[in-house]
């Protein structure tokens, strides 16, 4: 079995990572799944949520809003609308739409505004979230 699995985030405007890892942890719609190398393969559809990274005693966290996740022996691609890093997250932006989105929900406007406020809320929530791992990230940063 080998040690590493090799790890794929991509986005239609850009690959964000790609490296050899120890662990991944992604949401499902059936809850958390931990991916060590050698793992059954699976296609799985994913969650807005983060995505957890181990390796050599390092940990990354990564949001991602919805996708999915293709896993085989040794290789993890996930492939999400949006995936971002804590440096690329504004704090305080994520923090307004989490204040505008309650504002939303507690207004009892039409069913549907009230749904997509409580999506926005829970993206909202994951992206401030994700932000407190800032400056954490280098073993994510593509060597030149």
């Amino acid at each position: 079995m080998a040690s590493k699995t090799r790890l794929r985030i991509i986005t239609p405007a850009r690959q964000i990572f790609d490296k050899e890892v120890d662990m991944v942890s992604i949401r499902t719609p059936f809850g958390e799944r931990g991916i060590l190398p050698g793992h059954a393969p699976m296609v799985c559809l994913l969650v807005d949520s983060m995505v957890d990274i181990k390796d050599d005693g390092s940990f990354v966290r990564a949001s991602v809003m919805s996708g999915f996740a293709e896993i085989s022996q040794n290789l993890i691609v996930i492939v999400s609308d949006v995936a971002e890093w804590p440096d690329e997250i504004d704090a305080e932006r994520a923090q307004d739409a989490i204040d505008k989105a309650t504002r939303e929900i507690e207004s009892g406007t039409a069913a549907d505004v009230i749904e997509a406020a409580k999506r926005d809320l829970h993206r909202a929530k994951i992206r401030l979230e994700v932000s407190k791992y800032k400056g954490i990230i280098e073993m994510a940063k593509p060597k030149n």
